[in-house]
């Protein structure tokens, strides 16, 4: 696993602070893990629409640079983000996006 996203939200009725805050404590904790290279957080916009919702896209070392198999990343990261009060997380998997993802700007 190269990429993956986590996706997750609030309790209805939270502010866009809240949600915030909450997501800036999620990617503390995933730059805990030395497989991250890099993470793309999303609120209120695209797949996470919506002021509870969020999307933390992460980049993983590639596949060759890692002792990790292919989905081993996954559980100890949902055991760390278990910690985050007032967040349902969904799945943590590969995305559908490819390997050779190319962000521009």
């Amino acid at each position: 696993m190269s990429a993956t996203q986590i996706n997750f939200y609030t309790p209805v009725g939270s502010t866009l602070e809240l949600t915030e805050a909450r997501a800036q404590q999620i990617d503390r904790l995933l730059r805990e893990f030395p497989e991250l290279r890099y993470t793309v957080t999303n609120i209120n916009s695209g797949v996470a629409a919506g002021k509870i919702y969020g999307a933390v896209y992460m980049r993983l070392k590639d596949r060759k640079d890692s002792k990790l198999g292919v989905d081993e990343p996954a559980t100890p990261m949902r055991q760390k983000l278990a910690s985050v009060p007032g967040i349902v997380l969904t799945p943590i998997g590969q995305t559908d996006i490819g390997g050779d993802l190319r962000l521009s700007g």
